[in-house]
């Protein structure tokens, strides 16, 4: 149903005032249900005149009457009296007069006995907060929507349990001067959490409330809508799920920074689609390769402590792997070592499926015996090619110079010194909060929760963290925002090598996406999939996630939404993002 009012002007006998409209976004009088009362009341001390017109839920204008205020009096009278004719007992009004008229629309059950009031509206919005609503044993909530435009307005309602573990968006279209009442279950399908909030973004100006019944209406409270500034995170929640229906495998999230706001994040789907539980902004889900910019972050700490140097030749610290004298760290970061991947050693790659779900732990040292048995690409730094086996080496070497455990570097020199709190390294340490993973067989037809199967030991330093999207886009923001890395360092990191249509760097990839220079990379394992951007010029940092496995070109709809959302455009086809999806992240037999 649909509600609306206006307040209307007033002249004063000492000349014209400029008009004001308020709004009563809803009335009721039912015989025997309910009765609706309008009292106001002139503060002035010259006469005031009001002009009332009533509006049907529809939109349609129902009558209209000049009430005469004297000097400092007022009227109280119910709807029904002061306009007898009405061809519907529901509706809404709006009242033309002096900026300073007093006013409020008193509403009484006649059944429950219970009674409220609803003031003057006098400024419409587009985005309403409704803070409470209630549905629990007892008590009922709903809502009313008036809009006050002539043109229709398209609205996104987003309830939301106040602990924040529900979230349902809905999407709806209201006639000009047409309003939108319902309860929350007549609106929202599936359980009503007890206490929400309710979110309203409308491409028109709009008049609300919220209002809450006890006990049969023995108790009626109403609360007008509070004006909110939701920065993008609708329009990135409604993106994302059009796109990503929560029917779909999993579920997905996304998150933006944009410069002057908070970040947001936005997610859909199910965590755990056992249970349907939902997917949050706080779920932890594998970012895979993404944790080789940790890595490489984290070497360029130690050449900054003058622990190693990035030019020095790996065997200082292995030297019976082949051609070690000629290899340099450097050359494992950004992938010119010519070292094959141990994912190509098809007799190891299998002892990996047969480990799933036995516990089997395999060491740094299991993986790089499994790639030196393999013959290399090339001769060290005449081309690139990805190679997992890197960064396994990588991480060796940080724990040889530092004499300590890689997950324990990474925890005191880059997550906690950053406050990511929810990033963690997986087979160091428990994970809490983390999503399900799934894995989908397309030719087979069926989804495997892998969650407890995957063994993510075979990825280590190359691909063994997981996080939120939020920890991602903090990550984002503090590596390229030069809060990690001295100035020297963050321009090593970025010192690239033709790679596809882009560069890389030092376990960063550097290229064009959305038409601007970008600074990125993704990560997938069987059981997730993540992509981190940074626009340095612009100053954006973006990311999204999935507790699925992404296969290529699947999730560049996906992208999209969040580039268009940014202001970055659309098409992530065209900007390189679907070759970025390629599996040159996950080891596979070759």
């Amino acid at each position: 149903m649909k509600y609306f009012f206006f307040l209307c002007s007033f002249v004063s006998v000492f000349g014209a005032t400029d008009p004001v409209t308020s709004y009563l976004p809803h009335f009721t009088h039912k015989n025997g249900e309910w009765e609706t009362t309008l009292a106001l009341s002139n503060p002035n001390s010259t006469p005031m005149q009001v002009t009332v017109r009533v509006w049907s839920e529809a939109g349609t204008l129902l009558d209209e009457r000049v009430i005469d205020l004297p000097t400092r009096q007022g009227i109280s009278n119910t709807i029904d009296g002061l306009f007898p004719d009405l061809s519907e007992d529901v509706g809404w009004l709006d009242l033309l007069a002096s900026p300073n008229l007093n006013g409020i629309m008193k509403f009484r059950s006649t059944v429950g006995q219970g009674e409220s009031s609803l003031p003057l509206i006098r400024e419409p919005e587009t985005h309403l907060l409704l803070p409470l609503l209630e549905n629990t044993e007892g008590r009922i909530s709903g809502f009313v929507v008036t809009n006050v435009s002539d043109e229709p307005a398209d609205l996104t309602l987003t309830l939301e349990s106040l602990d924040g573990s529900f979230r349902q968006t809905i999407t709806t279209q209201l006639n000009g001067k047409a309003k939108l009442k319902d309860i929350l279950a007549g609106v929202f399908p599936g359980p009503i959490p007890p206490q929400a909030r309710l979110q309203v973004v409308s491409s028109r100006p709009i008049a609300g409330f919220a209002l809450t019944l006890q006990n049969g209406a023995e108790q009626i409270i109403a609360v007008p809508g509070d004006s909110w500034d939701p920065g993008v995170l609708p329009q990135l929640q409604t993106s994302i799920e059009h796109i990503f229906p929560a029917s779909s495998i999993g579920g997905g999230t996304a998150g933006l920074s944009l410069p002057g706001s908070d970040p947001v994040v936005a997610a859909t789907g199910y965590a755990n689609m056992t249970n349907r539980d939902a997917l949050t902004s706080d779920s932890v889900i594998d970012i895979g390769s993404i944790t080789k910019s940790f890595t490489a972050a984290l070497l360029l700490l130690l050449q900054e402590d003058g622990l190693l140097d990035l030019d020095d030749t790996i065997d200082q610290f292995s030297p019976s792997f082949p051609r070690a004298d000629q290899i340099t760290v450097r050359m494992l970061l950004n992938h010119t070592s010519g070292i094959a991947d141990y994912g190509g050693n098809a007799a190891f790659f299998q002892e990996y499926l047969d480990s799933w779900g036995n516990n089997r732990n395999f060491s740094p040292a299991d993986m790089v015996l499994a790639a030196a048995v393999l013959a290399p690409h090339f001769e060290p730094g005449a081309q690139h090619q990805y190679s997992n086996t890197n960064y396994i080496l990588a991480g060796m070497i940080i724990e040889l110079v530092t004499s300590d455990s890689y997950g324990n570097q990474l925890r005191t020199r880059i997550l906690e010194p950053l406050g990511l709190n929810h990033t963690y390294l997986l087979g160091y340490e428990d994970a809490p909060n983390r999503a399900r993973g799934y894995f989908s067989f397309p030719s087979e037809g069926i989804v495997e929760d892998l969650t407890d199967q995957e063994n993510h030991s075979f990825f280590w330093a190359a691909g063994a963290m997981v996080s939120t999207t939020g920890d991602l886009i903090a990550w984002g923001e503090a590596l390229f925002g030069g809060r990690l890395l001295d100035a020297a360092s963050l321009e090593e990191m970025l010192e690239t090598v033709p790679i596809g249509p882009f560069g890389y760097g030092l376990g960063i990839l550097v290229g064009e996406i959305a038409g601007e220079l970008a600074y990125f990379h993704d990560g997938s394992t069987f059981t997730g999939t993540a992509l981190l951007f940074h626009f340095p010029e612009k100053k954006i940092t973006a990311a999204e996630q999935f507790n699925f496995r992404i296969w290529q070109g699947a999730s560049t709809d996906f992208m999209d939404a969040v580039f268009e959302v940014a202001g970055l455009g659309s098409s992530a086809k065209t900007h390189g993002v679907e070759w970025l999806l390629q599996d040159h992240s996950l080891p596979f037999p070759q």
